[in-house]
């Protein structure tokens, strides 16, 4: 690091020149740091901003070592509010030095900062994750070799931070886990060793860590467990088979001497002794066990844990048939096997259409089984379930639609659909074809003045109906037909279009359906086709003299008629006259081609037939030729379609450059048509050989060259990255070889005088090798115009129609050629009536301030005052409001010209931002920095500040300002500080203000709660040391990471600590389950531990038999009752009776009132709903009783 220098000579005459000629005051930018980032390309620059009313933006300098003058890395006006840039245009191993100038609302820059140097150098390879091997007691931990000095490994207990376990040239190292009993996270990275040219010393580059990889569980290597199994997450289990208790064998096998053993699960505690190595436990309960040894002196020598399961496999089930069946009958049979290990308990087969289980008995214990199950028409559901004597259950599900032949078809014999009409009301006819008896039908006509009803009569068959009455207005109306049956029911609909006659007497008017106008044809003949309408009828339709063919009704008449064309390419005449039934007629006439013959394709230039390849060495290289077709239809390449130009009678030309693939041969199929429909294609091969790839830099292809003078002095700049020294160049300018071409390393210049006279003008340049033979080639055009001939222009900045516009912003105007700024003025006018925020003091923005103040902004087309910056070419000027525009601002922008309106424009700024604002502490108030907290919608998140202190909305941009609306906020989501808990509430965010979000209070999770695995279908799981015990058996759990299985933790809350709103309950105590959200759906049983009280257990004798279970309600985002519990004074524990829930976030229980006692029964034994036991309960009812 250091100041300019031995290379700031330059940088301080220059600087010091641009002060003296524009006098600008704004003093030199402070605190400017630059640090070049390690794992990623880049320069983080860093300054405090300059507090100053004319300041405008930044420019930044940077000048690489070696370099003569200084870049300006900003194109555009840093905003006056940065401090903050990354330079990602730094090439890695060079030393650059950086400045940042202050630049003033007239772009003039002030004195520039101190520079600054820094080495840019990084290691951004990410190692793949890191293979693991588990040599019991030992994980060898390896990763792929790469070209790195040396390797670090971190080993953590979390996904997250950890130690380094070691660092060296090897691509693997052995880890001695024989005394752990956990989870362990690895991860791995790549360090390079760079001579750092500022220090003179070497330089350590540590790359990013590799994705983790982690050994779910290490059994403690000095146990030997009897009779269990590991499944592949690496935990342990224990099948108990039928009965209880259950022996456990166990042995360490490192003592010899005394030992003592603890045994705990849920509410179970055992205690035992062994010596000599062994041990045994008689286990009285299944679910998850968790045993701890220690020796003689109290010492912890390991623990383990496993499940003590009695069965876990499901019946296996098997049900013949498809899985989706079509009958006719009335029941349907299955066939089928069943078979478990332990017997079949039960079977049932369930008819959704039903709604009842029908019970089912195979042949034995394990064999086939038949079933007879009655049907529904339409669509039936059986589902078959299974059980087996613990009560796993395999369901399987059939359907069968039953497609009753009674069921009714309609067939509508008139109107046709869409036909049209002109009388108002129309006639309805038709059949319906059914087995049933006329008695047993219903129809019913829904349209204008129905429904109508009709039932016909006699046996089963085609029954009739007519309906007269259906009312028809101007244009389209629609009308359905139903048939309602015992047996179900059909619906038709169709419909019509009426027209409404102009009046009786006129002609008959004629619509053609085919052909077209002017069409042409490839058959020697043609059908005409079309429709005749009169409200007086038609008599008849004539083509070419001879009549056609007529059907339909009278009113509209239908026709069709062939007629034969004569020889190819001569213009056939086509008459067709039609006669109202009043003898008034009307015609039409027009004419078709037949053309049989397809277009040709020719290519210019010397191109070989396919499938032999055309070698290329242009880039871009044009494709033309010319298509031979009077009458085309269009010409494409593959997909995309070419222009076609005249080019002389009957002759088309084209033209189109290619980007071709190198190295690979290339097809191009060309299709050609005409607008009778005749084809041609060619194939064309082209493969793409070029050595160089030379490239015109300027003038760009395409560019249009302004001027006024006589001579246009025109630099000419070309490249060929992969020049060799031996390679010729060769550029032409309208085929005439520039002669002072000259290049400098792969950059080509040469300068030209040009005559300014309007016109085009074509480039092309070639790389050949000493033999002459072409390399590579390429081309570009560009033209002249003359700018006493060019029509003034102008594009503004912001654009027309442009929202969200910032309130400082300024006004920027573009010509498309030099003006006189003494004839220009710029008119702004503002309207705004709305709320705006008070102008901060200098230096201070609004998310500095705790209290924003707000005052009443009326405006109406009010003119802003400000003045008009000019640049040195008098082509690009900007206006700068001598204020800010109000927020939610409409600015009407006016330009005009030696005194004519040139331009009107208008552009809207911003609304009101919207901010959210919160605190984050734990549960005795101490306030939690770096918690993320997060909007789940859209997925925005922050970290909180030493202060706990976080903020949604500070300096975003306009597109991404907060909606107004109610979002999900979640604090520390899935856990990511793993010593805190997670917590969601709602929150109301209203627009264009500062929201307050309150304070969260999250707990601090104690050291010695353990993580214990919960998911769907798992039955008693033991939390927090069994003080809660859940049932998920028949219940599905879905984590808000889509898993339904997780490692959760139960944190007790006392009733000061409890982080959300209570709704009518009071609960003493509660435990929230993190990470969350956990959404359950299903059946849940639950157990609390009733905790003392002062001390004391003596209230439980007070308390009532039933108490109030209380969960998290996500709609409201507080805690609400989800059922009844029932308590067992004997063991101390609340047992759910009934419970609904729809998280798991939190779970407790709250005391009632004697007298609510009932109504806890009543809702316990199903006679009343949540909804009725939350409205007797009323506010109040239920809280803490003592």
């Amino acid at each position: 690091m250091g100041r300019l220098e031995a290379g700031g000579l330059r940088w301080g005459v220059f600087f010091l020149l641009i002060l003296v000629l524009t006098g600008c005051r704004l003093p030199a930018v402070e605190n400017f740091k630059a640090e070049a980032l390690r794992t990623e390309p880049g320069v983080r620059l860093t300054w405090t901003p300059v507090a100053h009313k004319d300041l405008a933006g930044y420019w930044i300098y940077r000048k690489a070592q070696g370099q003569a003058e200084a870049l300006n890395l900003s194109s555009v006006l840093l905003p006056g509010d940065t401090r903050l840039y990354v330079d990602r245009s730094v090439t890695h191993g060079v030393v650059y030095e950086y400045a940042v100038v202050a630049v003033d609302r007239r772009l003039q820059p002030g004195r520039p900062s101190d520079g600054v140097k820094v080495f840019a150098a990084w290691n951004a390879t990410t190692l793949s994750r890191p293979d693991l091997d588990w040599q019991d007691p030992h994980v060898k931990i390896s990763w792929p070799c790469e070209d790195f000095e040396a390797y670090e490994l971190s080993r953590s207990e979390t996904e997250a931070g950890g130690e380094i376990l070691g660092k060296g040239r090897e691509c693997q190292i052995l880890d001695d886990l024989s005394a752990a009993f956990t989870k362990w996270h690895y991860r791995v990275r790549g360090i390079r060793v760079l001579a750092d040219p500022l220090s003179g010393g070497l330089l350590e580059l540590p790359g990013p860590w590799s994705p983790g990889a982690r050994v779910e569980a290490h059994a403690p290597d000095a146990f030997s467990l009897g009779g269990c199994t590991r499944n592949k997450t690496g935990d342990w289990a224990l099948n108990a088979g039928v009965g209880l208790p259950v022996t456990l064998s166990a042995s360490v096998l490192a003592l010899e001497g005394e030992m003592k053993i603890r045994a705990v699960s849920g509410e179970h505690a055992l205690v035992s002794a062994g010596s000599g190595s062994g041990f045994s436990l008689a286990l009285p309960a299944l679910g998850a066990w968790r045993v701890s040894v220690w020796d003689s002196s109290g010492n912890r020598l390991s623990r383990f844990s496993f499940s003590l399961v009695q069965d876990t496999l499901a019946p296996l089930v098997q049900v013949d048939g498809p899985e989706h069946a079509v009958t006719e009958a009335l029941f349907h049979v299955f066939t089928g096997r069943v078979s478990d290990d332990t017997g079949v308990h039960s079977m049932k087969a369930h008819s959704d259409r039903y709604d009842t289980d029908f019970a089912l008995l195979p042949g034995e214990a394990e064999g086939d089984f038949v079933a007879e199950l009655p049907l529904a028409f339409g669509d039936n559901r059986i589902t078959f379930k299974v059980m087996d004597p613990a009560g796993n259950e395999t369901r399987v599900e059939r359907r069968v639609d039953n497609r009753s032949p009674l069921k009714p078809r309609i067939r509508l014999l008139r109107p046709g659909a869409g036909e049209r009409v002109f009388t108002e009301k129309l006639k309805v006819e038709g059949e319906v074809d059914t087995d049933l008896p006329g008695e047993a039908l219903t129809l019913v006509l829904h349209g204008r003045g129905g429904p109508w009803e009709y039932r016909p009569a006699g046996q089963g068959g085609v029954h009739p109906f007519v309906f007269e009455e259906l009312f028809l207005v101007e244009g389209p109306n629609y009308f359905d037909l139903e048939v309602r049956t015992d047996h179900g029911g059909v619906m038709l609909r169709s419909g019509v279009h009426r027209f409404v006659p102009a009046g009786e007497g006129g002609p008959p008017r004629i619509e053609i359906r085919h052909p077209q106008k002017n069409a042409m044809v490839q058959e020697d003949r043609v059908q005409v086709r079309g429709t005749v309408y009169s409200p007086d009828g038609v008599k008849g339709v004539w083509v070419n003299g001879s009549p056609a063919r007529t059907g339909g009704s009278a009113e509209a008449l239908h026709f069709q008629h062939t007629v034969h064309l004569g020889e190819e390419g001569f213009a056939h005449p086509v008459h067709v006259r039609a006669q109202s039934g009043l003898d008034v007629e009307s015609s039409l006439e027009w004419t078709v081609m037949q053309d049989k013959t397809a277009p040709e394709i020719l290519l210019d230039g010397d191109l070989r037939a396919y499938p032999e390849m055309n070698e290329i060495v242009e880039q871009g290289w044009m494709l033309s030729g010319r298509i031979l077709e009077p009458h085309p239809g269009g010409l494409r390449i593959g997909q995309s379609p070419l222009a076609l130009s005249p080019a002389g009678e009957g002759v088309w030309s084209f033209a189109t450059g290619l980007d071709l693939n190198p190295g690979v041969e290339n097809t191009l199929r060309l299709v050609a048509w005409d607008r009778a429909g005749n084809r041609t294609e060619k194939l064309l091969g082209l493969l793409f050989m070029a050595a160089r790839r030379p490239e015109i830099l300027s003038p760009q292809d395409g560019a249009v060259l302004v001027t006024g003078q006589r001579l246009l002095t025109l630099p000419l700049i070309c490249r060929v990255p992969d020049l060799e020294p031996e390679d010729r160049v060769a550029l032409k300018l309208d085929g005439i070889l520039v002669p002072d071409l000259a290049f400098s390393g792969t950059t080509g210049r040469a300068g030209l005088v040009l005559d300014g006279a309007p016109g085009s003008h074509s480039l092309e340049l070639e790389v050949l090798n000493a033999e002459g033979r072409v390399l590579g080639r390429t081309r570009s055009s560009f033209q002249i115009q003359d700018e006493a001939t060019l029509p003034l222009s102008l594009e503004l900045r912001p654009g027309e129609g442009e929202t969200g516009v910032a309130p400082g912003a300024f006004v920027s105007l573009s010509f498309n050629r030099m003006i006189n700024p003494d004839a220009l003025e710029v008119v702004l006018e503002e309207t705004a009536h709305t709320l705006n925020y008070k102008e901060t003091e200098p230096g201070r923005g609004i998310e500095e301030m705790g209290e924003i103040p707000m005052e009443r902004v009326n405006r109406e087309r009010e003119p802003v005052p400000g003045g008009l910056s000019w640049f040195p070419e008098k082509t690009l000027a900007a206006f700068y409001p001598e204020r800010d525009f109000a927020w939610g601002a409409t600015v009407h922008v006016t330009v005009r010209y030696q005194g004519e309106e040139i331009l009107r424009n208008v552009f809207t700024v911003r609304p009101l931002p919207t901010f959210l604002q919160g605190f984050v502490t734990d549960t005795r108030m101490t306030p939690l920095a770096g918690v993320r907290v997060r909007l789940a919608k859209p997925d925005l998140s922050v970290v909180t500040d030493k202060e706990g202190s976080f903020g949604f909305g500070f300096g975003d941009r306009a597109e991404d300002s907060l909606v107004p609306g109610t979002y999900r906020l979640e604090v520390n989501p899935g856990m990511e500080h793993p010593g805190l808990g997670s917590l969601e509430r709602r929150v109301h965010v209203a627009g264009g203000e500062m929201n307050r979000a309150g304070m969260f209070r999250i707990p601090v999770i104690r050291g010695d709660l353990p993580m214990v695995l919960l998911g769907s279908g798992m039955g008693d799981v033991s939390l927090d040391h069994g003080e809660l015990v859940l049932d998920l058996e028949d219940a599905r759990l879905f984590f808000g990471d889509g898993r339904d299985k997780k490692p959760v933790t139960a944190v007790f809350l006392e009733y000061e600590e409890i982080p959300w709103p209570m709704d009518s309950v009071m609960p003493s105590w509660m435990y929230m389950l993190t990470p969350g959200p956990l959404e359950v759906e299903g059946p849940v049983g639950l157990s609390f531990h009733m905790p003392a009280l002062y001390g004391s257990h003596d209230y439980v004798e007070a308390v009532g038999d039933r108490v109030v279970l209380v969960g998290f309600d996500p709609d409201t985002g507080s805690l609400k009752p989800a059922g009844v519990g029932l308590v067992d004074r004997e063991a101390r524990r609340v047992r759910s009776e009934r419970l609904e829930l729809r998280r798991l976030d939190a779970l407790g229980y709250a005391f009632v009132e004697e007298g609510a006692q009932d109504l806890l029964k009543a809702y316990g034994e199903g006679l009343l709903h949540l909804a009725d036991l939350l409205g007797r309960l009323g506010a109040g009812a239920a809280g803490t009783e003592e």
